[in-house]
């Protein structure tokens, strides 16, 4: 089974182009591939274009739509699995117009939705702040910033290891690696609001097939495969 991940820009998009519309079901049908979104999208939908909710809801009328397991869940599949690799879905479920509506209305989404709308300033400049050393390579600052979170998640755990797999930790490098190029590799490139969102909902892009996002996003995929053979089997189109 295959999976496309569609960012909030390209969802955006689909309700009122056509075209792009019918480029898109093509290539999915063609691929026989499954639309795939995250929590993310729906929060984004929410607060900044709530008619694209009803949109996904006639979505739904055509398309099955996955949702990607959050960035918590895809670390607890792979730190359970390791020292092997991760081979658990990375789909937390099929979203039905069900789902949807019950999910978005519930206290807990509004709650979760608003704080996070609130609070994206402070996370996007929390990210920044966690800046590479003097010359440190992308995989170096992976690699020091996987060390990190582990020894604050599972501390005990890793006081009792020798050496580290980081390849084994692939929701936390694709994490990472983004961050690198979002923010530290371009000099000239002025962050946005929506970056937080970007960069945490794509924890789950290393176990997918395709992403079609907005330019920017696309081109630091493409980049992050190329230059350190990470992302290798995702494609990304802008």
């Amino acid at each position: 089974m295959k999976f496309c991940f569609v960012d909030t820009s390209i969802i955006n998009q689909l309700g009122s182009d056509s075209e792009l519309q019918g480029a898109v079901f093509k290539f999915l049908e063609e691929e026989n591939c499954h639309l795939t979104i995250s929590f993310y999208n729906l929060i984004e939908l929410k607060y900044s274009k709530p008619a694209q909710i009803i949109y996904l809801k006639h979505l739904l009328n055509r398309k099955s739509i996955f949702v990607l397991k959050p960035f918590d869940s895809l670390l607890n599949d792979e730190f359970k699995s390791y020292p092997k690799a991760n081979y658990k879905s990375p789909i937390f479920f099929p979203l039905t117009i069900e789902i949807l509506e019950h999910f978005i209305k519930s206290e807990k989404f509004v709650q979760t939705s608003a704080e996070f709308m609130n609070s994206r300033s402070i996370l996007l400049e929390n990210m920044q702040n966690e800046m590479p050393q003097i010359g440190e390579t992308a995989s170096a600052y992976v690699e020091r910033r996987i060390l990190a979170n582990l020894k604050v998640m599972h501390g005990e755990w890793l006081n009792a290891k020798s050496e580290i797999d980081f390849s084994k930790f692939r929701a936390l490098s694709s994490e990472y690696y983004l961050r690198y190029y979002k923010f530290f590799k371009l000099k000239d490139r002025k962050p946005r609001t929506s970056d937080p969102a970007d960069v945490l909902m794509s924890s789950g892009l290393d176990y997918l097939d395709f992403i079609i996002t907005e330019k920017n996003m696309a081109h630091d995929i493409n980049e992050i495969r190329r230059k350190e053979k990470f992302f290798i089997d995702l494609t990304a189109f802008p």
